[in-house]
């Protein structure tokens, strides 16, 4: 069970992009995406945390905050 965001606080945050666990946003996602894009990463789908799955999400944050190229030169 995941404590979801408070939703007024994160409006007053201003942000420019809203990353999380759909275990934690739960019902909250829809609401989220109203304030600002959401990304939303799944770290323990199946209990691991693979070698690529940290450079996926990283590209998925970087895609979704319009830094796509700067991300695929740190990977390189």
């Amino acid at each position: 069970i995941g404590v979801e965001p408070d939703l007024e606080a994160v409006l007053n945050l201003n942000p420019d992009l809203i990353i999380g666990q759909p275990w934690v946003f739960g019902e909250t996602a829809a609401q989220l995406r109203q304030i600002a894009p959401v990304v939303m990463l799944d770290y323990w789908t199946d209990e691991t945390y693979t070698a690529t799955q940290w450079e996926t999400h990283l590209r998925r944050v970087a895609d979704a905050a319009g830094r796509a190229a700067e991300a695929e030169v740190q990977l390189a």
